[in-house]
């Protein structure tokens, strides 16, 4: 009797806790997921530019909450959205876009930049709650100074992110980036010169998916 008791209680629990718990576990196949990248992160920026009369580098840090007011000091530290499609079991690719506009009202110009970043990557759930997300690619950018510059470029990105999902299709992203530009050029009229940045940061941002 007992143990038709204690077997009972044990069923009625099971199904009880299940619905309410259940998590659906991020990237089988089909899953696809959408995110705003880079809404939250700290960030340190080298900043180089090649000229005949040598090079200038300079290095600042950033701190991007939401948004940062514009995208200085470097195109790359914008919020972005997000997709990834799970082509198999835990294998991921999709990319990230991103367009940001500033006037500047005491130089009377204005500046745009524009990100497209394709990316492949490959997540390890340990759990339905927490999970490592390896993803990296390419990104291209460029980014116009009214009465200034024009500069484009290509960056080798890299940002595994540790995944943190609390309730089911949803959840964060949070990790290291590393982006180093492999191939970048700024028009100005002095003529063309070499322009590379270099970008390490922890970033964070929500994410959902089904």
């Amino acid at each position: 009797m007992r143990n038709t008791v204690a077997a009972m209680f044990g069923a009625a629990v099971a199904l009880g806790s299940g619905p309410a718990f259940a998590q659906a576990t991020f990237g089988p196949k089909g899953t696809a997921a959408f995110s705003a990248d880079r809404l939250f992160g700290f960030y340190s920026v080298h900043d180089e530019t090649e000229t005949p009369a040598g090079d200038i580098d300079v290095d600042s840090t950033t701190f991007g909450f939401a948004w940062q007011g514009g995208f200085a000091p470097s195109p790359y530290t914008i919020p972005r959205l997000g997709f990834d499609y799970f082509v198999i079991n835990s294998l991921s690719i999709g990319g990230s876009i991103a367009y940001a506009n500033i006037d500047y009202d005491d130089a009377d110009a204005e500046a745009s930049a524009f990100i497209f970043a394709p990316r492949v990557g490959y997540v390890w759930m340990f759990g339905d709650v927490v999970g490592f997300w390896l993803r990296g690619g390419l990104t291209y950018h460029s980014y116009d100074r009214e009465n200034s510059f024009d500069e484009n470029g290509f960056a080798f990105t890299g940002d595994p992110m540790f995944v943190i999902a609390p309730t089911a299709h949803f959840g964060f992203v949070i990790g290291p980036i590393l982006e180093f530009t492999i191939s970048g050029e700024r028009e100005t009229g002095a003529g063309d010169v070499d322009h590379r940045y270099t970008t390490i940061g922890i970033a964070m941002g929500p994410m959902g998916w089904f």
